[in-house]
């Protein structure tokens, strides 16, 4: 019996440099044979993940204490609004199914059936409101009898009485200029830009603060809204001037 041969540790170090880089050859067929004799009856070691856990199309079921908890932990959260480009991108132009479509309309039922439909200023109820206004008004402004740029005003105003939201009698068109008169008179300055309306909680001083911070030290938008006690969407706002364009 032939004696093992040991080889020293400076040795093992040279043979692993020479055969850097070169290419092993093809296996011969004789050891081809002998590694397929030897795994003969062999079960492999290939586990597949999660293999036999859930089945396919399996959904998980959380109880109402899990639930509880994760609607708790994700209170406040908004999705960064680059994340939701991103994903707004990839979906666009993409048909979806019928079998989709059909599960989300009977979703979108039992969400009505509880909480009832949504009848918000940008819902189709609304939009259907005012484009009849404007059409029983001869699509002209009542005011001045313009034709362009028409709007459907509240008499009594949305806030204040919510049952005459999408009455008719309770709405009169006008065009964009006696729209915004029309509100001035009412001492309503949402529409109004800058320090001028009442609702900002920023100055001039503040904006330009905000934009220089961005753009010399890349702070992150919500760390900026933190600091002027502001959400992190105003502060996109601002820096993309979508807000504050008169500076």
């Amino acid at each position: 019996m032939k004696a093992k041969r040991v080889f020293s540790e400076e040795h093992r170090r040279k043979l692993s440099e020479a055969k850097k880089g070169k290419k092993r050859g093809p296996r011969p067929e004789w050891v081809k044979k002998k590694i397929s004799e030897s795994e003969k009856g062999v079960k492999k070691n290939c586990v597949k993940f999660n293999a036999g856990r859930f089945k396919k199309g399996h959904i998980v079921k959380h109880t109402p204490e899990t639930i509880k908890k994760i609607v708790e932990a994700r209170k406040g959260f908004k999705m960064p609004r680059e994340i939701v480009e991103r994903i707004a991108e990839k979906l666009r132009g993409r048909k979806r199914s019928e079998e989709t479509i059909r599960k989300t309309t009977e979703g979108l039922k039992k969400y009505w059936a509880i909480h009832g439909k949504y009848e918000g200023r940008r819902s189709r109820k609304s939009r259907e409101w005012s484009s009849k206004v404007i059409e029983r008004d001869g699509n002209k402004c009542t005011k001045c009898g313009a034709t362009e740029k028409l709007h459907a005003h509240h008499l009594i105003p949305w806030n204040e009485n919510k049952e005459l939201r999408f009455d008719l009698d309770n709405g009169i068109c006008l065009c964009i200029s006696c729209h915004m008169r029309k509100h001035a008179l009412n001492q309503d300055h949402s529409h109004l830009e800058g320090e001028k309306n009442s609702s900002s909680k920023l100055t001039e001083k503040d904006v330009l603060k905000i934009r220089k911070m961005r753009k010399m030290f890349k702070i992150p938008y919500w760390k900026i809204g933190s600091y002027f006690g502001v959400k992190q969407e105003a502060i996109r706002k601002i820096i993309k001037k979508e807000t504050w364009r008169h500076i």
